[in-house]
């Protein structure tokens, strides 16, 4: 049995045969760009009603939301209203959302403001943590400051 060479990795197999190369997974057809750049395209018309940190204030937006849209309201199947459980930093949030595919685009009311909003980034609190401390220590000349040694810290 005769032996079979391997070609190294990259190497044409053949002479003349054009070099395979990997495309970026970026947009269909165009071969530049980050994927991040890429804004995809909604299938079925979402429009979000609210987020709040507990579930019944968001349903209860849901319910207003209702009240104020009843011609649309009456083409909503049960699977068009999204109920999402968001993850902050330290607790769950809720978004709500309605899929409109069902209701006729003359009848698509337009987003509303959103109607529980509560104030959801669970990091502007650390920031303000973090500028509190540092407003509190105490930098001459440049230097930072020196640490107490722990056995300093304790009480004896």
């Amino acid at each position: 049995m005769p032996s079979r060479r391997r070609t190294p990795a990259g190497a044409d197999n053949q002479a003349g045969t054009p070099r395979k190369v990997r495309r970026s997974p970026t947009s269909p057809g165009q071969g530049g760009g980050s994927p991040s750049k890429v804004h995809r395209t909604p299938k079925h018309p979402l429009i979000e009603i609210g987020r709040a940190r507990k579930k019944a204030d968001a349903l209860a937006g849901l319910e207003r939301w209702k009240a104020r849209h009843p011609q649309a309201v009456v083409h909503l199947q049960p699977a068009d209203v999204l109920v999402d459980a968001m993850r902050g930093r330290f607790q769950t949030w809720t978004r709500i959302r309605v899929n409109l595919q069902h209701v006729p685009e003359n009848l698509r009311p337009q987003p509303d403001p959103l109607d529980p909003n509560d104030d959801l980034d669970d990091w502007s609190h650390a920031s303000m943590k973090a500028a509190s401390r540092a407003s509190r220590i105490k930098v001459s000349d440049g230097e930072r400051p020196r640490r107490t040694p722990a056995r300093a810290r304790k009480e004896s």
